[in-house]
């Protein structure tokens, strides 16, 4: 397991925010490492939204652009929660999957 997985958010914000590590990198760390346990918990990925987004904050991290304490930290939303035009919200169930 990388380094990157191990820290706490606290920790892996103050790397981002420092300089330390990319936000791509860290988003490519965290994408490597889904289903890579055999869990099988997340439903539905968006690798190439999340890579663009976390280009995006190394591009403004870069150009000396304030951002949020959490920029470029991953998220995952559970798929009970509504977000819209983004991820299906299935509550886990296949009734709910169309």
């Amino acid at each position: 397991m990388s380094e990157i997985r191990t820290l706490s958010a606290s920790a892996l914000a103050g790397k981002l925010s420092g300089a330390e590590l990319g936000a791509r990198e860290v988003c490519q760390e965290f994408l490597a490492s889904i289903g890579a346990d055999g869990h099988n918990c997340l439903i539905g990925v968006r690798a190439e939204q999340a890579l663009a987004e976390a280009e995006a904050v190394d591009s403004a991290r870069a150009r000396g652009e304030k951002l949020p304490p959490t920029a470029g930290l991953p998220l995952v939303i559970k798929d009970n929660m509504v977000v819209r035009g983004k991820l299906p919200t299935t509550c886990g169930s296949k009734i709910l999957s169309n």
